[in-house]
């Protein structure tokens, strides 16, 4: 996987996107994982804990190198996310204050708004969305949303 693999989509010069990896914390914080989770790879593991402690410090975003997370991973508000060693599927979109503990996995097109937060073995489907400032406490299906602060599960069809 390449560094840069989250950002082809974006359509905008070179020099836009110069400027949104130095001021946009998202896309920083996305990009300092892809390094420190490519060091890691290559077993560089000290300079991976250091990129680490540097995407705290600079974007208050916290993204364990040792997270599998497919392409498409994007952050809207960075401060205030904690991603822990998980696996996670392809266009990952996830908001600020949010939480993802040890050992989910979790499928492709999720998407995980302000506060959620999800803690242990626990499998979410793909298209799946978890409302602002709900706490996922079981596993969820393909196509379904947790709203409310519970694990309410809806079908979208």
């Amino acid at each position: 996987m390449s560094v840069f693999q989250d950002f082809k989509s974006y359509e905008i010069s070179k020099l836009e996107y110069l400027y949104r990896l130095l001021f946009d914390r998202g896309i920083s914080a996305v990009f300092i994982y892809r390094l420190s989770n490519w060091c890691y790879m290559h077993k560089l593991t000290f300079l991976a804990i250091l990129l680490k402690h540097f995407n705290i410090i600079v974007n208050h975003c916290e993204v364990a190198y040792q997270a599998e997370i497919g392409q498409g991973f994007r952050i809207y508000h960075a401060i205030g996310i904690v991603i822990a060693k998980c696996e996670i599927g392809e266009n990952f979109k996830i908001f600020q204050n949010s939480t993802i503990g040890t050992a989910p996995k979790i499928g492709n097109n999720v998407t995980f708004f302000a506060g959620s937060v999800v803690n242990g073995f626990i499998n979410i489907g793909n298209n799946v969305q978890v409302g602002a400032n709900t706490v996922v406490l079981k596993d969820m299906q393909d196509n379904s949303k947790a709203l409310g602060g519970k694990t309410q599960f809806l079908d979208v069809k």
